[in-house]
């Protein structure tokens, strides 16, 4: 079994047996100085939020069924940990959105690269 399957399988483990802690979903993307790069890096985070924000739905297409969030709504108080999710070459970040929500449902914070 590879490192890759093992790190998945404990990521979805934890996801779905942890306790939830928010009622909802936020997301945003930020900007990150990367003057190496000669131009900003563009990551999104999903996280625990409060309600408000705009109401969106990602990873909406013929082939998958998109998962709600909400747009840069207040994140909840607190200290959560932090899970890099990489979408891999050739994929998009909304691909993957399914598991970052889930994730932050549990009670974690997600970053991906845009």
């Amino acid at each position: 079994m590879t490192f890759s399957r093992i790190l998945s399988a404990a990521i979805l483990t934890v996801a779905f047996t942890a306790t939830s802690h928010a009622a909802e979903v936020g997301m945003r993307e930020i900007s990150v100085a990367a003057p190496d790069r000669g131009r900003d890096f563009q990551v999104f985070v999903w996280y625990p939020a409060e309600a408000g924000g705009e109401a969106i739905v990602l990873g909406d297409n013929r082939a998958f069924k998109g998962v709600p969030a909400f747009k840069n709504a207040p994140p909840l108080k607190g200290r959560f940990p932090l899970v890099v999710l990489s979408h891999g070459s050739g994929g998009r970040v909304q691909g993957m959105a399914w598991l970052a929500t889930e994730l932050a449902k549990a009670g974690f914070v997600v970053a991906s690269q845009a």
